[in-house]
C-alpha cells in the first residue's frame, strides 16, 4: 500500500494539501489560545501582586554593616540597644552589638595627624517585609554590599551590608 496514491491521498482517503490546511489551522488555533491565555495573565497581574503584596509576612534580619566615618563623635554615640522606630512608633531596626575594628590616621610631612577614619562594624535586628519578590527593609531589597541608611533618632547610619543572617518571624 502506498502512502500518497496518485490523485494526491494520503493513504488513499485524505488530499495531502487538506492535511496540510489542517495541520496549520490546528497550530494557528493553539497559539490563539495560548495569546489569549498570556493576555488574562497580564491583565490580572496586577490584582496577583497585590493579593501576593497584601499577604506579606514580617521577619526580623540579623545583619552586619561596615560604617566608615571620620565623625568621632558619631561613633560615639552608636549604643547597643538604640531602636530606629517608624512613624507610629514601630520599631524597624535595633542595634545588638558594635565592634569598632579599625582606626586609620593620616600624617602631614611634620607628623602631625590631619585626618582620622574609623571603621566600625555594627550589627542590627531589623523589622522587614518578606514576599514573593524577597525581604525588603523600607522597600529596598536586602541584598549583601549594598549601602543602607538607618535613621535614628540622634543620629544616621549609613554602611555596606556585609553580613545577612536567616530570617526570623519573632519579636526582639
Amino acid at each position: 500500500m502506498q502512502i500518497i496514491d496518485n490523485e494526491g491521498r494520503v493513504f488513499g482517503k485524505i488530499n495531502v494539501i487538506d492535511l496540510t490546511i489542517g495541520i496549520l489551522a490546528v497550530c494557528l488555533l493553539f497559539s490563539l489560545i495560548l495569546a489569549i491565555i498570556r493576555i488574562n495573565d497580564r491583565r490580572n497581574n496586577g490584582h496577583e501582586v497585590l493579593d501576593e503584596a497584601l499577604s506579606q509576612t514580617v521577619v526580623y534580619l540579623p545583619i552586619t554593616i561596615q560604617v566608615t566615618t571620620d565623625n568621632r563623635n558619631l561613633l560615639t554615640m552608636i549604643k547597643t540597644g538604640d531602636r530606629a522606630l517608624n512613624e507610629d512608633g514601630k520599631t524597624i531596626a535595633q542595634i545588638t552589638s558594635t565592634n569598632l575594628i579599625k582606626e586609620r590616621a593620616l600624617y602631614d610631612a611634620g607628623g602631625h595627624v590631619y585626618d582620622t577614619t574609623y571603621t566600625m562594624l555594627v550589627y542590627f535586628n531589623l523589622t522587614c517585609q518578606k514576599d514573593y519578590r524577597g525581604i525588603r527593609y523600607l522597600g529596598d531589597r536586602i541584598l549583601f554590599g549594598k549601602s543602607i541608611t538607618i535613621d535614628y533618632m540622634k543620629y544616621s547610619l549609613t554602611g555596606k551590608i556585609i553580613y545577612i543572617g536567616d530570617p526570623v518571624e519573632q519579636d526582639f
